[in-house]
This record gives C-alpha cells, sequence and structure tokens, in this order.
C-alpha cells in the first residue's frame, strides 16, 4: 500500500499501490483498518477479485452477515445487488417491488455514536402512522445529505468501495434501469449491532 490519498476534505479517500487479489498480511490489513476510521469511504481502484477474494478481505474487519431473505445471495456472505438476471435480462421495477419487506432497527448506538437507518431503502417506522414516520427521517435526512457533506463517486468497473454504514449515508446515483444494467456484489460487516438479527 503506497499511501492514501484524500477525494474530499471530509470522508473520502482513495488506496494507491494495493492488489485485493492477493492475501493481506496483518500490517497491510492493520493500515486499512486505520485510514477507515479515519476515511468512513475507501475506493481501490482497479480490483478484478472474485467472491471469495472479496469475502477474505472484509473478514479482515469483522464477521460478516449472512444475507437476508428476498436477496440474491441469500444465506451466503455476499448479495448480489443487480438489475439483471442470469441470462443478461433487465429486471424490471415491478419485479423488484414484488420483493417482500425487510425489518430492521431504525436507531442503534454503535462505537461511534447513534445511527439512524435512513435513506432510499426505508419505508416506515413500525408503531407510528406512516405520514409522521417519513416527516421525522426527512427532517433527519437533511442535515447530513447537505452539499459539503457529499462525495461524489464515479464508480469504474472493478472498483472496490468500502463505506461505514455507521456515519455514512449511501445511494446511487440515478440511472436509466430499462436499458442501463448495474451490477454490485456487497459483503456487509456485523460491527457492534448486527441490524438484521436485533429486528427479528
Amino acid at each position: 500500500m503506497r499511501s492514501v490519498a484524500p477525494l474530499s476534505p471530509t470522508f473520502a479517500a482513495e488506496i494507491e499501490g494495493l492488489d485485493l487479489t492477493q492475501p493481506l498480511d496483518d500490517q497491510i490489513g492493520n493500515a486499512v483498518a486505520q485510514a477507515f476510521e479515519a476515511h468512513p469511504v475507501l475506493i481501490f481502484p482497479k480490483q478484478d477479485i472474485d467472491d471469495d477474494r472479496q469475502i477474505a478481505f472484509s473478514e479482515i474487519f469483522g464477521v460478516l452477515e449472512t444475507t437476508k431473505p428476498g436477496t440474491v445471495g441469500t444465506g451466503s456472505k455476499v448479495v448480489v445487488l443487480s438489475n439483471f438476471d442470469s441470462d443478461g435480462n433487465i429486471v424490471t421495477d415491478e419485479e423488484r417491488a414484488a420483493l417482500p419487506p425487510v425489518r430492521r432497527l431504525w436507531c442503534w448506538i454503535t462505537a461511534r455514536g447513534g445511527s439512524f437507518y435512513i435513506g432510499a431503502h426505508y419505508v416506515e417506522i413500525e408503531g407510528m402512522p406512516f405520514d409522521k414516520s417519513r416527516a421525522l427521517t426527512d427532517e433527519l435526512t437533511k442535515f447530513p445529505t447537505q452539499e459539503r457533506f457529499i462525495y461524489r463517486h464515479h464508480r469504474l468497473q472493478h472498483d472496490v468501495i468500502m463505506w461505514d454504514n455507521r456515519v455514512t449515508v449511501h445511494r446511487a446515483s440515478p440511472f436509466t434501469s430499462t436499458t442501463e444494467k448495474r451490477h454490485m456484489v456487497r459483503t456487509t460487516i456485523t460491527g457492534d449491532t448486527p441490524t438484521l438479527t436485533n429486528a427479528a
């Protein structure tokens, strides 16, 4: 690992000179962990890795979540986020909408402070009227989505992106889902509080 190059004034950086196709020793793993503490979004460009190498890299930082039901990769350590099927056919919005909802913790305390489950995947807070739960979450979303806190990454093939869900909100840029293909393989570290296990 040659260097950590900041990409924004607040939290994003690029890791240069690291090959994730090869096993990492403890010294490199600790260096990446330290960089992650300082920059909760890390970009590793040009990493043509398979699922096994991604899992091995991710497990340096902790135990991985098992992929939730209703998602490609169910029961494994990876989740496949894609808008096309195994034959290359684009999946329609109607087919995606038919997937069952998943219950999660809405707020919890982590080593970095309080965290909230907000963003595009959130629907409502159980036990609150729908309009009130949406209004509350919309208000909480206003602060972290100010322009001064935003880093926009233009993804390239084989980019590996590591972000801390406890202190960041991530969202894919809009794209034409009926004609453009998107494919991402994700691993999730359980961290201090597994949000799926405790929400069940």
